[in-house]
């Protein structure tokens, strides 16, 4: 489960170029009539170098987990759902806002701040959940540093700012679905 923020005109215009559905519908009819297996992942190969190119710049995906960029930064796209109209694009306004305060987030600070919390919650026996257990908490895998966890949310905050940018350039809400 996860947000997924799309620029609506951009995700089925680019799907359309680079035949996303026309190669998943070739996949299929390859699966259904038990072609060669090297033949099967040939053309699954090509469904998803399609639908990953066809996705570049137009569709963000952030998931409910430990790896949210939103619950790292404290917001809610629960929350701003509420000002999409009824067709699920958040307006102009909550997009400008969204876009300034994921790019003026300093994610190496809250990353920071996020593995600090976790080390203190273990130190005191917290857990998620428990009255007074500090949030967020970002736990390091292991052989992860917390070097590599700012790398990867900053990653992704820059992806989203672009996305959020370019829903501005076009005067397009984004297509907000949680």
């Amino acid at each position: 489960m996860g947000a997924d923020i799309t620029i609506r005109s951009l995700y089925e215009q680019r799907h359309k170029d680079y035949d996303v559905d026309k190669k998943l519908l070739a996949l299929q009819a390859a699966r259904g009539a038990n072609k060669p297996e090297a033949e099967i992942e040939q053309l699954k190969q090509a469904y998803v170098e399609a639908y990953e190119k066809a996705d570049e710049g137009c569709y963000f995906r952030d998931s409910y987990n430990d790896s949210s960029l939103a619950w790292v930064l404290g917001l809610s796209y629960w929350q701003a759902s509420e000002d999409c109209d009824e067709h699920g694009l958040l307006s102009i306004n909550m997009t400008k806002h969204w876009h300034d305060t994921v790019k003026a987030a300093d994610v190496p600070a809250l990353v920071r701040q996020a593995c600090n919390n976790a080390a203190t919650n273990d130190k005191l026996g917290l857990k998620r959940g428990d009255e007074g257990a500090l949030r967020p908490t970002l736990y390091p895998g292991e052989n992860e540093t917390v070097e590599q966890l700012i790398e990867y949310f900053t990653n992704k905050q820059t992806r989203f700012v672009a996305l959020l940018a370019k829903c501005l350039e076009l005067n397009e809400g984004p297509s907000w679905s949680v």
